[in-house]
């Protein structure tokens, strides 16, 4: 019975009953045939169902309707998207479209505040420095014992990587048939990066940094947040499980984690 049970998960989202094809497993993979999602989403869910809803037995789906619980989404995948609308009083908001946010300014995220949790998913590996500036304001929207659910490429150990340290007045191009990150240095020399990583397409989805999982924690601390809740992916019931891995031949002792965060004000 129990290797049948692991043959199988059921989607936290929309409760569909999903067979393994396989056992490769990956954060951006691993997909419910039934709504699209990736174990990433079903683990933000999954986050959703344990601290916010207190109730891990129904789907996202089945869920009754709160609306008195107030939340904000930072580009949210439309497969969990829904539900929330549905479920809360809830924005999913944007950077190029309204209802827009822009997490590095303070001006914009101060239009949201008593906020009882804000998703923030995949964006701070895009931002430009200081991230600290990013952490205070979803700090801000938060109420007292609000939380926000975090997630992010992040390595074991301590320092994080920093793809253009100097990065200053800089522009994308596309340049023989590739695109390159072109940068004036703040003391005006000028770089140009010929492998820039981009998750989904060119512009503002460039990557910026892999953070360290150290750093990454002492940030979140310093911008006020009293308790830090790691969800390793070790849910396979609901499709939330992965392997960690090297990240690569030049960081060979580090495994990337990226871990679901829930951070508590």
């Amino acid at each position: 019975m129990e290797q049948e049970a692991e043959r199988y998960f059921n989607c936290n989202i929309c409760g569909t009953r999903n067979a393994l094809k396989d056992k490769v497993r990956h954060r951006e993979l691993y997909f419910c045939d039934e709504c699209g999602s990736c174990a990433r989403f079903r683990g933000v869910i999954l986050a959703v169902q344990r601290f916010i809803l207190a109730d891990e037995t129904k789907s996202l789906k089945e869920q009754k309707i709160q609306k008195s619980i107030r939340s904000l989404g930072m580009s949210d995948s439309h497969s969990y998207a829904s539900h929330l609308e549905r479920l809360f009083s809830y924005t999913n908001t944007y950077f190029h479209t309204e209802p827009f946010v822009d997490v590095t300014k303070y001006e914009t995220c101060n239009k949201y505040i008593n906020l009882d949790f804000v998703i923030c998913s995949e964006v701070l590996e895009h931002v430009r420095t200081p991230v600290i500036n990013c952490l205070f304001n979803m700090y801000s929207m938060l109420k007292p014992g609000g939380q926000l659910i975090l997630t992010t490429p992040y390595l074991s150990g301590y320092e994080s990587v920093e793809h253009y340290p100097h990065l200053h007045d800089y522009k994308i191009v596309e340049h023989s048939g590739r695109y390159v990150v072109l940068n004036i240095r703040k003391d005006g020399l000028h770089e140009l990066h010929r492998s820039p990583s981009f998750h989904g397409g060119p512009g503002d989805v460039l990557e910026m940094r892999v953070f360290g999982e150290g750093d990454l924690m002492a940030m979140i601390r310093q911008a006020g947040f009293s308790r830090i809740d790691d969800l390793e992916p070790r849910s396979p019931a609901v499709g939330y499980d992965w392997d960690e891995f090297n990240f690569g031949a030049l960081y060979p002792d580090r495994k990337l984690k990226a871990h679901v965060l829930v951070c508590t004000k």
